[in-house]
């Protein structure tokens, strides 16, 4: 009787551990097919252009469109690797200096009189849900517009600087906040430590501006390869360089020799 119990119990064991290799595999192509799942967000941004963005907790990529600058990163040091497709060049460093559209602000600010959109610090905010996004509404108030407006009749701002603005950001996409601060930085956008969304405002004279518009947001499939760097790039001085294709690169140098050449 005791050696029919220990074979019983042996079949028993054996017959759960069969149970279980049966149904490991699904499992785990489950497990594989959620971690490869990211958010794809097709944005377009007054400053950097039409870009579309892959964005989950095993990296980030962030492709311009039109531009071919490609911006990846992945955990744990999320650490900015940039690169142009078109121009062949390739960038790499830290936060503090990845600013791709700087040369245009300065430009605009200089020349337009555009302010500065990203130093802007929101009075009031609220949890809010956007296109299956959740996260924050930051927005302005009264009492801000009223000081903006007053700033603006003395001659300190000009007609072009905002009097009312709203930006959302999501917050439950990446838990990490530094992707969400490379996307900060592309889209030269406030920095809240969140994924930028949608940033709009108002002008001094009623004019409305759009800074960034996400046109649609989504789960899919990573596409193959979405966190790798091709070979055989040339080494760029700065990620202002990788951000124009040569052609790109000729048009911005004629139009700033212009505008420094007296007429």
């Amino acid at each position: 009787m005791k050696v029919t119990a220990i074979a019983l119990g042996l079949c028993l064991s054996l017959l759960a551990d069969s149970a279980a290799c049966s149904k490991s595999p699904a499992v785990t192509a489950n497990a594989q097919k959620a971690s490869s799942q990211v958010w794809l967000l097709k944005q377009t941004s007054a400053f950097m252009g039409q870009y579309d963005v892959y964005i989950s907790a095993a990296g980030l990529r962030a492709e311009g469109v039109r531009s071919h600058m490609v911006v990846v990163a992945r955990p744990p040091k999320w650490e900015i690797r940039c690169f142009n497709s078109s121009a062949r060049t390739y960038w790499t460093g830290p936060l503090n200096q990845f600013s791709p559209g700087l040369g245009s602000q300065r430009l605009l600010s200089s020349v337009g009189g555009i302010p500065c959109l990203s130093s802007i610090t929101f009075p009031k905010s609220e949890s809010y849900e956007q296109q299956g996004l959740k996260g924050k509404r930051f927005f302005t108030d009264d009492a801000w517009r009223a000081k903006q407006i007053a700033l603006w009749q003395n001659g300190t701002l000009t007609k072009f600087y905002p009097r009312t603005a709203t930006y959302f950001c999501a917050g439950e996409i990446v838990k990490d906040p530094k992707p969400a601060m490379i996307l900060e930085h592309l889209f030269d956008t406030p920095r809240q430590s969140l994924i930028p969304v949608e940033y709009k405002y108002e002008q001094m004279k009623g004019n409305k501006r759009t800074v960034l518009l996400t046109i649609s947001a989504r789960q899919v499939a990573a596409p193959p390869g979405w966190l790798e760097v091709p070979p055989g790039l040339r080494t760029a001085t700065s990620v202002e360089e990788v951000n124009m294709d040569s052609m790109s690169q000729q048009g911005m140098d004629q139009m700033l020799d212009n505008i420094r050449t007296p007429k």
